[in-house]
């Protein structure tokens, strides 16, 4: 029997990983495609909104907030 995913994810940078942590936690069987086997090279976008400090009180800072606390869980 093949394995059957309800979401593909290609790209393992910050960005794909966050969507299929986001859809797995969800209860989607997720299956991530990257081009290497190993992880090498940096996310383009793998510092946003992770730094909280300096933030002005608001909807930015929760989300950095937020953001910060799914970063740590993952590191």
């Amino acid at each position: 029997m093949k394995d059957s995913f309800d979401l593909a994810v290609v790209g393992s940078g910050i960005i794909g990983l966050a969507h299929a942590l986001a859809a797995a936690r969800r209860g989607l069987r997720v299956v991530v495609i990257d081009r290497d086997q190993k992880a090498n090279g940096a996310s383009m976008r793998n510092f946003g909104l992770v730094v909280v400090t300096g933030q002005e009180p608001g909807p930015s800072r929760r989300l950095a907030e937020r953001s910060r606390e799914i970063w740590l869980e993952l590191a």
